[in-house]
């Protein structure tokens, strides 16, 4: 047991160490607390309760950054992709033309080095565009990981408020149980006093 007074935080002292606290204060303030019950708005439970709300409401918007982000990645990979392809497409288209016009004897020399050197520039832009699916994939896969933590991370939270929930319920039950015997024990003494027999 622990509290606080006049700034000093008590708790599990010899007497010594109270120094000029009035000990015998200090026990009846402490036994008056402990007789007393717990009124709404007294009970720590309804600020946990809140904190764990708050909680869940962060991780839920963390979920949703993380869902945002992984869409993201997910477009830059099919868009590096779709890089891929038509790079890939206009290689081929290039190479196909180059060897048509090699084969009908329509090109020199110099055509056909400009031809390699063209198809050389269109494998490195292809190999540009595959490094960009290679990296975009390596993004996706995060996002999706930090996806997984983020619900992980929501569940744990929600399962935390949940049992704050039912904490709560059970201390407010309780406190209408006991709630009702006081006054059916008020009732009590006031037929007695009225009917002293």
């Amino acid at each position: 047991l622990s509290f606080t007074v006049g700034g000093r935080r008590i708790g599990h002292r010899r007497d010594e160490d109270l120094g000029e606290i009035d000990v015998a204060s200090a026990s009846r303030l402490l036994s008056e607390l402990v007789d007393e019950s717990l009124r709404p708005g007294s009970y720590p439970l309804e600020m946990l309760l809140a904190v764990r709300r708050r909680e869940e409401e962060g991780r839920q918007r963390d979920l949703a950054e993380m869902l945002a982000r992984a869409a993201a990645a997910k477009a830059r990979a099919a868009a590096a992709e779709a890089r891929v392809r038509a790079a890939r497409e206009r290689r081929e288209c290039a190479t196909h033309d180059a060897a048509e016009r090699a084969s009908a004897g329509y090109v020199s020399a110099g055509d056909m080095t400009r031809a390699r050197q063209f198809e050389e520039r269109l494998r490195l832009a292809e190999r540009e565009a595959e490094a960009e699916v290679e990296t975009a994939h390596t993004s996706l896969s995060a996002a999706g990981q930090a996806v997984e933590r983020a619900r992980s991370a929501l569940e744990e939270a929600a399962g935390a408020r949940m049992a704050a929930e039912k904490h709560e319920e059970r201390w407010r039950t309780e406190q209408g149980r006991r709630r009702q015997r006081r006054e059916e024990a008020e009732t009590d003494d006031r037929r007695d006093r009225r009917d002293p027999c």
